[in-house]
């Protein structure tokens, strides 16, 4: 899905943003002098990761036809996903969404209509199978999170669609 080269910035870009969070939160902690400089590089590495990260975004959408979706309803819902359309409550009942399974999310729309979410998860692949399967959702597991490379999974979350 992401081409080597931007998984690979991507990947660079959140070590960076790691030890400048890092460096900024020890500055800040034993009040060095060198705190707004440090701070300075911290919101250039956030900057430059939130980039990548949406060009990956980019990349996922533009390969399956979908645009992003940023609305004004927020993200979208598993009742929504699963009804194709953005009638209803735009806020998740807790029961959609138990253990966490859909965080850090990603949200992706046909003809104006939603079609997936992608969920950045700490959750074990087994956890988000039986998640979907008790939702009739489809995960498909991507290769690579760009949320939190190494610690997150990426699970695309669609809707069966009946023939």
């Amino acid at each position: 899905m992401t081409s080597p080269k931007l998984e690979a910035a991507t990947r660079a870009a959140h070590v960076a943003y790691s030890r400048a969070n890092a460096a900024w939160n020890l500055a800040v902690r034993e009040k060095l002098p060198t705190r707004w400089q440090l701070r300075r590089e911290y919101d250039y590495a956030d900057a430059e990761l939130a980039r990548l990260q949406r060009a990956c975004a980019n990349e996922l959408a533009a390969a399956r036809g979908w645009k992003i979706y940023s609305g004004t309803k927020g993200w979208i819902t598993i009742s929504q996903l699963l009804a194709g359309n953005f009638h209803g409550s735009t806020s998740e009942r807790s029961d959609e969404n138990p253990g966490h399974v859909i965080d850090h999310r990603d949200n992706f729309t046909l003809d104006r209509r939603p079609v997936a979410i992608l969920s950045h998860t700490y959750v074990p692949w087994d956890d988000c199978v039986t998640f979907a399967r008790q939702r009739n959702l489809v995960p498909e597991r991507l290769p690579f999170s760009w949320y939190y490379p190494e610690r997150t999974t990426a699970v695309l979350f669609t809707r069966r669609v009946e023939i």
